[in-house]
This record gives structure tokens, C-alpha cells and sequence, in this order.
């Protein structure tokens, strides 16, 4: 009898040892990123233009030979970068783009690009792209407003 105790008693203790374990580990898995399904599309032309701008040279070493690192740029140029035109409130308060330093790591012969909707380069600034609330920018002298969406965690 004292043996059968014993026996179930480890069992309970191991099946709650398991339960505690696996709970812990679902709060460490909040670091994982979520990427939306069209991160697995290819580059499009516009894109690769983007990159070629942004790391000249580099675009291999840095990007494309980095598979995470394709990802990480495909989401970021297909679902964090929002631009829009208020036209309802002041937005006198929203930080400049102009005070966004440029990245020019790898093209050092970048320049602070004139600003067209249709082909922003968020890759040319150097935003936080890995900030866990979102960032706002205006564009100087415009309404234009730059949202910098955080990552989609798990």
C-alpha cells in the first residue's frame, strides 16, 4: 500500500512538474516574430530597387545570402511602413523625417532623398524597425504622415 502512494505520488508530482514547465515556456515565446503569409513572395522589382539603393554592394552579404534577414526586410517593406495624408488635425507635434538620420552604412554616397509617396525607401532612414510600439513621422511641410508599425510577436 505504502508503495502505491509512493508510485502515485510521483506521478502527480511529475505531471505537474510537466504542466509548470510547458506553461513557462509559452511566456518565453513572445520574442517570436509572426510573418504575414506574403513575406514568402518573392522581391518584386520595386523592392530589389529599394535594396540595391539601400546596400549597394552589400545586398548579398547583408540580405540575400541571410534568409531571417529577407524576411525581416519583406515584412518591413510589405506591412509596417504606412503613409498617409492627414488632412483633419494639427500635426505640427509629430516629429520631422528630417530629424531621422539616413543609413548609410553601406552607400556612403547616399543622400537625404527627396520625399515621393510612391516610392518611399523606409530602408534609406535609420528607423527602429525593431521598437515594440509604433513610430510616427511628418513629412517636412506636408500632412504626409510616416507610421513605423512594430513586429508581430506570437
Amino acid at each position: 500500500m505504502k508503495k502505491g502512494i509512493f508510485f502515485f505520488s510521483i506521478l502527480i508530482f511529475t505531471n505537474i512538474g510537466a504542466v509548470i514547465a510547458q506553461n513557462d515556456f509559452k511566456k518565453h515565446d513572445k520574442w517570436i516574430t509572426h510573418f504575414p503569409s506574403n513575406v514568402d513572395l518573392p522581391f518584386s522589382k520595386s523592392e530589389l530597387n529599394k535594396l540595391e539603393e539601400a546596400y549597394g554592394q552589400n545586398l548579398n552579404d547583408q540580405i540575400l545570402d541571410r534568409p531571417i534577414r529577407v524576411k525581416d526586410i519583406k515584412d518591413i517593406l510589405r506591412n509596417r511602413v504606412d503613409i498617409y495624408q492627414e488632412n483633419v488635425k494639427d500635426v505640427s507635434t509629430i516629429p520631422l523625417l528630417s530629424n531621422v538620420p539616413t543609413f548609410n552604412i553601406y552607400n556612403h554616397k547616399l543622400k537625404r532623398p527627396i520625399f515621393k509617396r510612391n516610392n518611399f525607401n523606409p530602408l534609406l532612414y535609420n528607423f527602429n524597425f525593431f521598437s515594440k510600439t509604433a513610430q510616427i513621422y511628418r513629412v517636412d511641410n506636408t500632412n504626409y504622415i510616416i507610421v513605423i508599425k512594430p513586429r508581430e510577436l506570437k
